[in-house]
C-alpha cells in the first residue's frame, strides 16, 4: 500500500491533552482491517462469483501484519508521539476502500471483563483510498517528509524518494 499508514496515538484524560512523556501507556495494538468506502461493512473477507449461480469460497483480501505495537518517536517538531505503522499491508482486489484501525489495550482487566477477547477502546477509519488493478496502477508516490523523519528514528517502512510515474 503506498503511501504506507501510519497512525498516531494521541490520548486525551478530562478533555486535556497528556503529553506521551507524561504517559504511560499499558501493553496496546493496533489492528488495521478493510473496510467499504461508506465504513458500513467489512471487506476483509470477499466472494469472487465464478459463475451467478454458484458461490465460491471466501477470499482474503488483506494480506500482511494487520496489527502492531507503537513506537514512541519524534516528529518534526520535535514532538514525542506514539506511532504505529503497517509498511507492508497489500490488498488484492481492485475497489475504493477505507481502513478501520482498532486499538486495543492488552490488560488482564480487559481479558476477563471480555469473555477472553480485548474490545476495542478506540476505532478511527482512514480516509478513502483506491486499490488499482496492475494495468490501471498510476504509480508510487514519494514519501512524506514525516515518513522520511520518522524512518530515521527506527519506524519500519519503506521510503520512496524518486517516484515513478507510468
Amino acid at each position: 500500500m503506498n503511501p504506507t499508514p501510519i497512525v498516531q496515538l494521541i490520548t486525551y484524560q478530562n478533555e486535556q491533552l497528556i503529553e506521551p512523556e507524561e504517559h504511560q501507556y499499558p501493553p496496546c495494538i493496533l489492528h488495521a482491517s478493510l473496510w467499504s468506502e461508506d465504513q458500513t461493512h467489512p471487506l476483509d473477507i470477499v466472494y469472487i462469483m465464478h459463475n451467478k449461480k454458484i458461490p465460491t469460497t471466501p477470499v482474503r483480501t488483506m494480506m500482511g501484519t494487520l496489527s502492531n505495537v507503537p513506537l514512541l518517536l519524534y516528529d518534526q517538531q520535535h514532538r514525542l508521539g506514539a506511532y504505529f505503522s503497517f509498511p507492508d499491508i497489500g490488498v488484492r482486489v481492485a475497489n475504493t476502500y477505507c481502513l478501520k484501525f482498532d486499538l486495543v489495550f492488552l490488560t488482564n482487566s480487559s481479558f476477563s471483563n471480555s469473555g477472553g477477547s480485548c474490545p476495542s477502546v478506540a476505532p478511527v477509519y482512514s480516509d478513502p483510498f483506491i486499490v488499482y488493478s496492475s494495468k490501471s496502477f498510476p504509480g508510487i508516490k514519494e514519501s512524506s517528509n514525516l515518513t522520511k523523519h520518522l524512518a530515521l528514528q527506527g519506524l519500519k517502512v519503506s521510503i520512496k524518494s524518486n517516484p515513478k510515474i507510468y
